[in-house]
């Protein structure tokens, strides 16, 4: 099988890359050993503009926007200006429906997938869960496959909730994000170890020291890329695999580098790794330290492309 792109991946970011590219025309083909997309994550955190942007590929399994607020103390509590919306997205749902508006370029459930390099392309090799083995290339590769880790300090929890809002906490020396939605609330904590006893879900990932895109023919994205930081998580998510489909069409399609592009990739980077040095020293319950205007700086969401 003679293909453009090759994605290796299970979560949201991978189905985005496979979709985006299939969209514009690519022969792309999505595999991973996973039963089903998107295993290890329910909900995830996106602000109302990038909740926006995944819409526009036609589907809608986001909850209500509620303002975000914020709290520096146990009394003080105030809004973002300019005003920032969020809401939670079923991110198994979102994948599910993004798969279904492909067409059958997908493997899941594999029993084995390796791959292998050369100066002008990638040879595969896929066996089925039924045992069958399917072979070819491809020019390029996207790898988005990361394991949720055991111990990281970085945790999405859903629990039951009879609240309604959205708090953005930092009263405390570690920082939190709270969202409501259905009955439920679903928390991206930047802290140390916590019980969670009424949980009904449960992720953990770490801290990614530093964002690599990779580079053609081999790129990564989604939480392997290391952009994606809290607590944007679901932003930073969809950012990656966009930045994935741009940087796959650009080199594909054989042209020079897009200035618009590169600019846009710097910029994203340069945010997340602002980014991560607030959550860096939340987990070192150090965040209290640090002046509200850097705090609130990092933790600005990811921008949507001017491209």
């Amino acid at each position: 099988m003679e293909i453009d792109a090759l994605v290796h991946g299970s979560d949201l970011s991978g189905v985005l890359v496979w979709l985006g590219l299939r969209m514009k025309g690519f022969k792309a083909f999505l595999v991973t050993r996973a039963m089903r997309v998107c295993e290890e994550i329910l909900y995830l955190p996106f602000t109302s503009d990038w909740a926006e942007f995944v819409r526009k590929f036609g589907v809608d399994e986001f909850h209500e926007a509620h303002n975000v607020f914020f709290k520096t103390s146990s009394i003080l509590r105030g809004k973002f200006y300019p005003a920032a919306k969020t809401c939670i997205g079923d991110v198994r749902g979102l994948a599910e429906r993004l798969l279904s508006l492909g067409d059958n370029c997908v493997e899941l459930w594999c029993r084995e997938f390796r791959w292998k390099a050369s100066r002008d392309r990638i040879d595969w090799v896929i066996k089925s869960r039924r045992g069958e083995t399917k072979r070819g290339s491809s020019q390029i590769i996207i790898d988005t496959y990361c394991p949720v880790a055991s111990g990281g300090k970085v945790r999405v929890v859903t629990a039951p909730s009879v609240e309604k809002g959205s708090v953005l906490d930092l009263s405390g020396p570690f920082l939190k994000l709270l969202v409501t939605h259905g009955g439920l609330e679903t928390r991206v904590e930047v802290m140390g170890e916590a019980e969670h006893n009424n949980a009904l879900a449960l992720s953990r990932f770490n801290l990614h020291e530093r964002v690599y895109l990779g580079e053609p023919p081999v790129l990564y994205a989604g939480f392997l890329s290391g952009m994606v930081k809290p607590p944007w998580l679901g932003d930073y998510l969809v950012a990656s695999a966009l930045l994935g489909v741009l940087i796959s069409e650009n080199w594909l399609s054989g042209g020079d580098q897009s200035e618009k592009l590169l600019s846009y990739v710097t910029e994203l980077k340069a945010r997340a790794e602002l980014c991560h040095e607030v959550a860096k020293r939340a987990v070192e319950g150090c965040v209290g330290e640090l002046e509200i205007s850097y705090i609130f700086e990092g933790i600005r969401p990811p921008p949507l492309p001017q491209l």
